[in-house]
């Protein structure tokens, strides 16, 4: 004892005398995560429980991002800045009963930097654990682990079944993993005996042991996760006891750091939420035998590779050998406000400056929750820490750290967002805990800004636009999407007003047609989304849409956005495009190319005839009204009588209104107001009566306008000349007739 006596005072005297070298050597923020959900305590007892699983996201940005799971789970979602957002996950994604390989392995994919922190929520079993992204993921892992043990009921006489886990996670095909677990695990695998395997991209491994697994009491800890590709680790325990055999159970759940980012030989530790809360700190190492010697000179030492110390106070620890550094808190019969929860102590080089954390609100099942967090900070820089803006100067109770530059500070926090911030790296893990409920993780940090993509530009043309007719628009690409942009889906949605227009036929472009899928998000909205497993190469017109447009002439504005997605297994909105085109409605009517014709019978001049006016295309539509207008020489005739009896129009009226001396106007209405006229035929029976004059002839022509009561009003146009009436005059010879011409 006396000799590692010395050799702490010698460390100590060492840091005394130097400033601590500080570096960022850890990323705890990012844009891209990957982990997995091991079985919670869910199906421990005899009474099945299902948890709660939830993200809680905490950025300094506003962003996009998505959940995937090649299980069959996509979830997109949005966040804002120092806004949490909460996305909760299907029970499904949890480890339950899976042994082995599986596709329950999770991607989570952002547009800026954001925090993430695993939450499993189940009364009086839950807890934490904060998600480091991708670019801290490692090749070598060391598991820490806790032991197990399986609580009876004298009630039921039923033994509780827990499990300790470990869940590897690939985020890249072609991924070779060695597992070596350090006691006999389910499925048949034994101790020290190395696993292989090979996973693809949002594929895990999951290997649990039970009780009958020895020694429990270090259970899986120093167990060994290689890989040629970086890999995500979990390690978990269903319910365990802190320390073994000591009420209550909890849940523990961590997400790994590879060893050259976890180990160090100093850690600095405080309790998670009072001075004196009663919490355990494990060390493992790769080194079998190694020691550790606390603030006060007490010396531990091991020929395991694994150390356990207990923690009631802030203190520092240093160690003979570089080693991975847990802290756990304990059961509520050693400490009343408390349970077993577990979050890493990361070494001095990789603390952080601004630091970032959501202290959750939990419902009133949960009982009284206290959020709190644990700070660790240099001593002299009490003024310059700031808690959400006030520095820590101004807490009254504050911890120095024994023989060292650091103090502590403890301090409950309130529901919602919560920020540190420091002009030098700090270390804090946030927590909550009531009477056998507890959760704890690390808090994390912040990361610049990602710069916005560029905007793309989009081209909306359209045709002519006018009431009750028909034109067409396009949207097309100004600036291509080429290969070197790694595009696996582009959306494009065109937003239109549904009160003036309605689309009729809308067309990809052939390029797309086989890659493309039409919707609609809305009733002014066409989507067109195009994917490809291969990088995309898009140019030119994209969509074509055909409108109906209805009678109101104004001004209107169509509208075209895009977003576009790198990722090849989910879809996450990148870089955005945008274009408008204002058009006009101008006034017009719809055109029916009907026939309309007249005949009249020959008679001699001054007496009456009869004719017959017919339509000759079919029609079908209701319509209001019908004007039909008849030229024609009025010296030779008048037409003085129209009937619409056993004609198409039965039941109409129709008068005869003189447009002009050689227009005469045939107004048919309904007493209904509008009717349904259907087919074609007779519309009116003629009367005429005819003048001698120094003509036997004229020209009849005839057009038509069709009122419809359906919003557009109809034009029936009529061949300019549908015939000649022809009149005989029997008075008088030829020389009179010259005569009367030229009179």
């Amino acid at each position: 004892m006396l000799r590692h006596l010395r050799i702490f005072l010698v460390f100590s005297l060492l840091l005394l005398g130097v400033a601590p070298v500080l570096s960022q050597g850890l990323k705890t923020a990012g844009t891209s995560f990957t982990f997995a959900i091991p079985e919670g305590a869910d199906r421990v007892s005899s009474e099945f429980t299902p948890s709660r699983l939830a993200l809680i996201i905490v950025s300094q940005y506003d962003g996009d991002g998505v959940v995937y799971s090649p299980s069959g789970v996509e979830i997109p979602f949005t966040f804002r800045a120092n806004r949490a957002a909460q996305v909760e996950l299907p029970h499904s994604l949890m480890h339950l009963y899976e042994l082995g390989k599986t596709t329950k392995g999770i991607l989570v994919r952002t547009t800026q930097p954001i925090n993430l922190t695993y939450y499993l929520i189940n009364p009086f079993a839950s807890e934490s654990s904060q998600i480091f992204p991708d670019d801290d993921l490692g090749t070598d892992y060391l598991v820490t682990g806790w032991g197990l043990w399986n609580d009876s009921s004298i009630f039921t006489n039923t033994y509780e079944d827990n499990r300790n886990q470990i869940v590897v996670i690939s985020n890249t095909d072609g991924t070779d993993i060695t597992i070596t677990p350090k006691v006999n695990c389910l499925g048949g695998h034994s101790a020290d005996v190395p696993i292989n395997v090979t996973l693809n991209r949002g594929e895990t491994f999951v290997l649990k042991a039970d009780v009958f697994s020895t020694p429990v009491s270090s259970s899986l800890s120093n167990s060994s996760v290689r890989a040629s590709k970086p890999v995500s680790v979990m390690m978990a325990s269903t319910c365990a006891y802190v320390p073994l055999q000591q009420q209550a159970c909890n849940p523990l759940i961590d997400h790994l750091l590879p060893i050259s980012l976890s180990t160090d030989t100093i850690f600095y530790a405080i309790p998670p939420s009072d001075p004196k809360h009663d919490s355990r700190l494990v060390f493992i190492s790769t080194t079998p035998q190694f020691f550790v010697v606390n603030s006060n000179g007490i010396v531990y030492q091991t020929t395991t590779g694994r150390i356990v110390v207990s923690l009631n106070n802030p203190d520092m620890f240093l160690l003979s050998a570089p080693a991975i550094c847990h802290m756990l808190t304990s059961g509520t019969d050693n400490f009343p406000q408390s349970d077993p929860a577990i979050a890493p102590v990361l070494p001095l080089r990789n603390w952080g400056d601004t630091l970032l954390w959501l202290s959750p609100s939990f419902p009133f099942t949960f009982g009284n929750i206290i959020n709190s967090v644990s700070l660790i900070y240099p001593t002299n820089d009490s003024d310059r820490v700031l808690l959400d803006g006030v520095p820590i100067s101004t807490y009254p109770t504050r911890y120095p750290i024994p023989n060292s530059v650091f103090s502590a500070l403890i301090t409950p926090t309130l529901d919602g967002e919560h920020k540190v911030t420091s002009p030098v790296p700090v270390f804090s893990m946030m927590g909550g805990f009531d009477y056998a409920e507890a959760y704890l993780s690390t808090t994390t940090g912040v990361a610049p800004p990602l710069p916005r993509p560029v905007t793309r530009s989009l081209l909306v043309s359209s045709d002519t636009a006018k009431t009750c007719s028909t034109f067409t628009s396009s949207v097309s690409l100004v600036d291509p999407v080429l290969v070197s942009e790694s595009v696996y889906e582009f959306r494009l949605a065109f937003i239109y007003d549904s009160k003036l227009m309605t689309p009729v036929t809308i067309t990809p472009s052939s390029a797309i047609a086989s890659i493309s899928t039409i919707g609609s998000s809305s009733s002014d909205t066409i989507s067109l989304v195009i994917k490809s497993t291969t990088p995309l190469v898009l140019s030119g017109e994209l969509l074509t849409v055909t409108f109906d447009v209805l009678k109101t002439p104004q001004q209107t504005v169509l509208r075209a956005s895009s977003a576009e997605s790198v990722l090849d297994f989910g879809y996450l909105p990148d870089r955005r495009g945008s274009g408008q085109e204002t058009i006009q409605i101008y006034e017009s009517r719809g055109i029916v190319d009907a026939k309309l014709s007249i005949v009249l019978r020959s008679v001699d001049l001054g007496d009456t005839t009869s004719g017959q006016l017919y339509l000759e295309t079919t029609m079908a539509d209701t319509l209001s009204e019908l004007r039909v207008r008849v030229r024609y020489d009025h010296d030779v005739m008048t037409i003085y009588s129209v009937k619409t009896t056993s004609t198409v129009l039965a039941g109409w009226s129709v008068v005869i209104d003189q447009i002009d001396f050689e227009t005469d106007e045939f107004v048919y209405t309904h007493p209904a107001g509008a009717a349904l006229v259907k087919g074609k035929g007779i519309l009116g029976f003629l009367k005429a009566t005819t003048y001698v004059t120094d003509t036997n002839a004229t020209e009849i022509a005839l057009s038509g306008f069709f009122t419809s009561a359906s919003p557009c009003p109809l034009d029936v146009n009529a061949l300019d000349t549908t015939g000649k009436f022809v009149g005989i005059d029997q008075c008088g010879d030829e020389y009179l007739h010259a005569y009367m011409k030229t009179t």
